[in-house]
């Protein structure tokens, strides 16, 4: 078995009311990356077009550079993986679609390679979720 070079990453969408607002978001999206909890692997800037189709721009934009924020592997992002991002969202014109690798989970996964496991699944549970059930869970 050949040893990780990534580890477990997780796909983030942010949908912006407007390009000008793009600044904000971008700076929420830098914070966890310059305090080391995550590293930024991909980011991709879209535009819904009224007839729905998408315009999709790499980091390497000049949105991506004002805001410091250099991906570490471009093009991991896949216009199927927009496409299908962007038809759950209603209505949005401007979307931020970043995919980010957490260190935590990196270690987890190299250290169960080199002790012979792997791990086999991350699944992420939306943080409404899961305020649904603890909310269930104390009322009982």
């Amino acid at each position: 078995m050949e040893p990780l070079r990534l580890g477990h990453s997780v796909i983030v969408m942010a949908s912006v009311s407007s390009s000008s607002a793009e600044g904000a978001v971008l700076e929420a999206f830098g914070t966890p990356i310059a305090e080391g909890h995550v590293r930024l692997l991909d980011l991709v800037f879209v535009d819904v077009l009224p007839d729905g189709e998408l315009w999709c721009q790499e980091a390497s934009s000049t949105a991506g550079r004002l805001a410091g924020l250099s991906p570490l592997v471009p093009g991991l992002i896949g216009i199927d993986d927009v496409r299908q991002l962007a038809a759950r969202t209603a209505d949005s014109t401007h979307l931020i679609v970043a995919l980010f690798e957490q260190p935590w989970l990196t270690k987890l996964s190299k250290d169960n390679f080199n002790s012979g496991g792997v791990v086999e699944s991350i699944e992420p549970i939306p943080a409404p979720v899961l305020n649904a059930v603890l909310d269930l869970h104390n009322s009982s």
